[in-house]
């Protein structure tokens, strides 16, 4: 009978609701939500993370705002949530030393912090830098999303395929689809470096022992004189400034095989450096970041109005827009401005040429890739703040441009600008009291393509319906998986055989696999027989061997496996897809060859490329205000020999010696190599360089190159005096400061390269060296030289000791 009361009262109380008889009615309540995600860092999940719901937005947990531990596979929950807390409060995890690392099963070593949009399902080093984008600039998750993409370098179709089938990239590692599974490793790799980065930075401010605030096992001591939002900030913009270093180091660190549980001992520690965040006058680096994040959109429409045709210029292996309409670019306009405080008021900086053609390809609708022409009508934006510039030989090709607006009156001009490397240099060439006036504004100009690229390191030869021939390109690498890489776009007669070589130099012809200092295995692919699927692929290693006739070339037979063909849609070109042993892909020390790079041709003629990526690329201009106030204000100290040390590391440091090709312990190569060393180095003056030297001129004198101290190590002087013999002038070589100089003639020759000799008594040769300037910024020279010495060989031109050099071009003088 009770349980026939208990069904009549469940049915007239439901009766009663429906009539709106009861004073219980829950349809005003708010709908309550649950989110559920995971933590990942470094390679795997998170255990142990403290992980909240940032109500304040402040980048810490708060005892009030609602937390929760990380499970076992880094898996967190948070239940009852109304919708504006789930969409409105973002998420932050605390790692502390507690934590455990699922991929290595133990304990953190160094705490950090990460965070993550409102309703993420993720918090990582990745969700940390989409938050980091939306709070800066402004845009909307999606937007924010495609762009920490594109930084990371990671191709836009993979990754939606991933994200359509996987819940991240730990379970993406395990996909059976090569492309995938290769994206999410190298994902997993990035975020391993990223963590270590972020420990750093938050280890590093923990000095201070009197009680600051700490929160599961991070703290910030009160002498640092930042917030937890503002340290995060920074650390974020660390790591974007350095995602091209953290590509690096994840490719380096995937081929050493070394463990995850690593601080990366097998990786160069002046490269480890450059990803680091300096802890130090952290106020000041918090003060800079303010300024140039605070900003409001630039109306470029307006700003270009008064030109309809604008063309691009490469800067740092970067396609960016070269505007000056009432601006100037910080890249080439502050080294006028540097070198004239240096008295050497060089007019032709002022003016960079511009390539006819990109040196990337882009899909033309046929199947067939073209190289576009660089010039570009303004087309208006239905955004005011942004234009679009539509490549006038091909309307299908658009890049859009958009621009934030900065104001650097609060700036003061020796604190780092640290959302544009290009700014740093120059402001700390400043007077350090130096402010900038009211009306001083930087301008940041972001240009984005619509189309995949292919990015190419080398000017082309090859595009289609160039009629040059083909082995004077390259072949790239299109795809690696494990043991297969695939070669791509090439002609199979490039790089096949139709008979071995027998390791006959001569005859020897292929695609080089791995690159070890001065010697590579060149891959010779012979034609299958009988009309097999598979040929044989004979590697050989190429090097310099010493003979009683000299110094020579010689390839040996290293290892052998196989390859074949595939189809492609790229009109005319197939793919050639090799099984490379592994003792080859272990040859390989470069770092980044096997999957960024590759090399094609074994004699003379190596080249390398890139693989292809969207691009959105950043640059910076300034107004005349600022510009007025950084050339007023240049502190000619800084560029006397006094603080020597200071202005040459600075300036070094913004320039990149090519080491390709260089002498290995000594060794003697032959003049034939210091070509191909320097064709290979090529690529630099496209992409680095703003005043491509594509030979010496008269007034590059003195030349000076300085150890990391600031001492000189050489200085040649030329002089415009005409030697006995023509056409060579007379000069002077000195080695350290200290040591006395020695009578040189000098001559430059038709390729645009110095070459000077150190003569005896008799007036013969006793020394000769070649130099050609590969990359130029300012009055920094960056120099491939091919130093022949008669102690070890004779001066007939043939054999010497390839290295790299950087030089200061007339120098400052006390």
């Amino acid at each position: 009978m009770k349980m026939q009361y208990t069904a009549l009262a469940t049915l007239l109380a439901g009766l009663l609701s429906a009539c709106g008889g009861s004073n219980n009615s829950t349809e005003n309540k708010p709908q309550l939500n649950t989110l559920a995600g995971q933590v990942m860092a470094g390679a795997g999940y998170i255990q142990g993370a403290k992980v909240c719901m940032d109500t304040n937005d402040n980048a810490k947990c708060d005892d009030a705002e609602p937390s929760v531990i990380s499970g076992t596979n880094g898996e967190y929950q948070f239940e009852n949530l109304t919708d504006a807390a789930l969409t409105q409060s973002p998420l932050i995890a605390e790692v502390g030393t507690e934590a455990i690392n699922s991929d290595t099963n133990k304990a953190v070593k160094r705490p950090y912090l990460m965070s993550a949009p409102a309703n993420s399902n993720t918090v990582s080093p990745e969700s940390a830098q989409v938050k980091h984008y939306m709070d800066v600039f402004k845009i909307t998750r999606a937007e924010a999303e495609e762009l920490v993409k594109s930084i990371m370098e990671v191709e836009a179709e993979t990754a939606k395929q991933a994200k359509e089938k996987y819940k991240n990239h730990q379970e993406a590692a395990k996909s059976s689809n090569p492309k995938i599974k290769e994206m999410a490793m190298h994902i997993k790799n990035m975020f391993l470096v990223m963590t270590y980065n972020m420990g750093n930075a938050y280890e590093g401010i923990q000095t201070n022992p009197s009680g600051a605030p700490a929160f599961n096992g991070v703290s910030i001591p009160d002498s640092a004189n930042v917030t937890h939002k503002q340290l995060m900030k920074l650390v974020m913009q660390k790591q974007i400034d350095s995602m091209p270093t953290i590509n690096k180091v994840a490719h380096q660190h995937a081929e050493s095989g070394a463990s995850q549980d690593t601080d990366f001992a097998n990786i160069n520690s002046a490269t480890l450096a450059k990803m680091q965040l300096q802890t130090d006058k952290l106020d000041e680096q918090v003060k800079a970041l303010a300024a140039s994040n605070s900003s409001t959109p630039a109306n470029l429409q307006e700003a270009l109005t008064d030109n309809s045709i604008h063309q691009f210029t490469s800067d740092k292996d970067n396609v960016v827009p070269n505007i000056q309409v009432n601006s100037f670019n910080i890249e080439n306009q502050m080294l006028n401005e540097t070198q004239k405080k240096a008295d050497r008021d060089n007019p032709s900086l002022a003016a960079f040429p511009k390539p006819e053609k990109h040196d990337f390809l882009v899909p033309d609708g046929n199947g067939d890739w073209m190289r576009p022409d660089n010039v570009y009508e303004v087309k208006p934006n239905s955004d005011s703040t942004k234009v679009d510039l539509v490549n006038k030989s091909n309307p299908d090709l658009k890049t859009t441009l958009s621009a934030l607006e900065h104001t650097l009156e609060d700036l003061n001009t020796d604190t780092q600008f640290l959302s544009d490397p290009s700014m740093k240099t120059h402001m700390k060439l400043m007077s350090g009291d130096a402010t900038f006036s009211d009306d001083a504004k930087a301008m940041k100009v972001t240009s984005s393509i619509n189309k995949e690229t292919l990015m190419l390191d080398n000017p082309l030869a090859c595009e289609i319906g160039n009629e040059l021939d083909r082995r004077t390109c390259f072949t790239r690498v299109s795809a690696h998986n494990n043991n297969v890489v695939t070669l791509d776009p090439v002609s199979l007669s490039d790089i096949t055989s139709t008979e071995p070589s027998n390791g006959d130099i001569e005859k020897l012809k292929g695609a080089v696999v791995a690159y070890n200092g001065s010697r590579y295995i060149v891959a010779e692919l012979l034609l299958p027989e009988n009309s097999s699927a598979e040929g044989i692929a004979n590697y050989y290693l190429v090097q310099m061997v010493t003979a009683d006739d000299g110094s020579k070339k010689e390839a040996s037979l290293f290892a052998t496996g196989s390859w074949k063909e595939q189809a492609t849609i790229i009109h005319k070109l197939i793919l050639a897809v090799l099984t490379v042993p592994e003792k080859v892909l272990a040859f390989d020390t470069s770092g980044n060859t096997k999957k960024d790079m590759f090399y094609t041709e074994a004699d003379d003629k190596v080249r390398q490329g890139h693989k292809g990526f969207s691009m959105p690329m950043d640059g910076v201009v300034v107004n005349m205000a600022a510009m007025n106030d950084i050339s007023n204000n240049m502190d000619t100290e800084k560029l006397s020999s006094s603080p020597i040390e200071q202005f040459i590391i600075q300036l070094k440091s913004r320039i990149t010696p090519c080491a390709t090709g260089n002498s290995i312990n000594g060794k003697l190569l032959s003049k034939s190599d210091y070509d191909v060393s320097v064709s290979n180095c090529q690529p630099f003056l496209v992409s680095y360089g703003l005043l491509p030297p594509e030979k010496f001129t008269a007034d590059d004198t003195p030349l000076i190159s300085y150890d990391d101290n600031g001492d000189q190590e050489s200085k040649i002087t030329l002089s415009s005096q005409d030697s006995d013999e023509t056409p060579w002038k007379v000069g002077a070589w000195q080695g350290t400061a200290s040591s006395t100089s020695v009578a040189i003639r000098w001559k430059i020759d038709e390729k645009g390269h110095l070459t000077f000799e150190k003569l005896d008594d008799s007036n013969e040769p006793v020394e000769r060296v070649t130099m050609a300037p590969l990359e130029r910024e300012g009055i920094v020279l960056s120099t491939k030289v091919f130093h022949e010495d008669k102690s070890k060989a004779p001066i007939d031109g043939k054999l010497g000791i390839i290295s790299d050099k950087t030089f200061i071009v007339n120098p400052p003088q006390p």
